[in-house]
């Protein structure tokens, strides 16, 4: 069967926003086949899951998520997730992470020590980010940026900042001549799922706000952007963990509703909220603004970014945050060609 069925990788995209977590992967291999199998484009539901199906049954393959999606495992092969962001840590990883993958390549430490927590028998190894390689080699200079301030939102109606602090941002940068560049969750532009963005076009709004000279609109994937940004500031978007570690620049957060009571109920384990890496962390490397967001309360929380006294705990904080910063590609093929034995 093994002679009949070359190895093969497939990289499952389920979302267009998930695009570049492959990219790097899909470019370095020489020992192993390589499809992108993107769901998205298959329209029918139907037809999805007869995708999902058939890749399954085929042999010596090796099925690559970023997300919860199921596939069968192989006959001779496996099925490994890795997941897409790194601010969601160990703790918020999804119970069907957990199900439905036989092996999981960890992003952060953090992730990396819950999941020995929740499952030690489950196959785990320490990756990082694949997608950070290639900025990881870019040489960041903090003159001559596009942007003063970089508003990344999550989505979802129940913790997303942009329902109440998207207009007093926008009206602070305008009273104060201040280059705005909004980079919303790609989630959070899905109209038709009203969880996601509480039926709100915002696709429409934000580039009825872009008309205004000063604020900007991002919705590539890629970071050319938002790198030009002096300091970027979110509700939980791990966007901004990312840019941090690779600029050294400030971050801030948005109000105090995350992640984890959405995703995590089942795994958390009587664990308390407050004693998770992901909560401690808001306070350990950038300020916080709470609501409700006056004029007042987001100059001063501009300026304390500006003074930046979070700079050393977020140097320490991130010289070990992400696994393997800028060598995740490599980490991965060496895993995958031991995984099969070196064959």
């Amino acid at each position: 069967m093994q002679l009949l069925f070359k190895r093969l990788v497939i990289f499952v995209v389920e979302s267009p926003s998930y695009e570049r977590v492959f990219e790097p992967l899909t470019q370095d291999s020489k020992d192993f086949d390589i499809k992108v199998l993107r769901l998205y484009s298959i329209k029918n539901r139907i037809l999805r899951g007869l995708a999902r199906i058939f890749w399954s049954l085929r042999p010596n393959t090796l099925i690559v998520c970023c997300t919860a999606g199921f596939f069968l495992r192989p006959l001779n092969g496996h099925r490994l997730q890795i997941f897409h962001a790194p601010a969601s840590f160990g703790a918020s990883w999804s119970r069907k992470y957990l199900d439905n993958f036989d092996i999981l390549g960890a992003v952060t430490k953090f992730q990396a020590g819950q999941i020995k927590m929740l499952d030690p028998k489950k196959k785990m190894f320490e990756l990082g980010l694949p997608y950070l390689d290639n900025f990881c080699k870019i040489p960041f200079k903090n003159d001559d940026l596009n942007y003063d301030i970089c508003y990344a939102p999550t989505y979802h109606i129940e913790i997303s900042s942009i329902f109440s602090f998207l207009e007093p941002l926008i009206k602070f940068c305008y009273e104060n001549s201040l280059r705005l560049l909004v980079r919303p969750h790609p989630f959070l532009l899905q109209k038709s799922k009203f969880e996601y963005s509480g039926g709100i076009d915002w696709l429409e709004k934000l580039n009825k706000f872009s008309q205004e000279r000063f604020v900007n609109i991002d919705l590539d994937s890629e970071y050319d952007e938002v790198v030009k940004s002096r300091v970027v500031i979110t509700d939980t978007s791990g966007l901004a963990f990312e840019f941090a570690n690779i600029t050294g620049r400030p971050i801030g957060f948005i109000g105090e509703k995350l992640k984890i009571p959405l995703k995590a109920k089942s795994v958390l384990n009587g664990i308390s909220i407050n004693d998770l890496p992901e909560v401690e962390a808001r306070t350990l490397v950038g300020p916080i603004i709470k609501p409700p967001y006056s004029q007042k309360k987001i100059q001063e929380f501009f300026l304390e970014l500006q003074r930046d006294h979070f700079a050393e705990k977020r140097t320490e904080f991130f010289s070990n945050y992400i696994l393997n910063l800028g060598n995740a590609s490599s980490i991965f093929w060496r895993f995958i060609i031991d995984l099969y034995g070196g064959k």
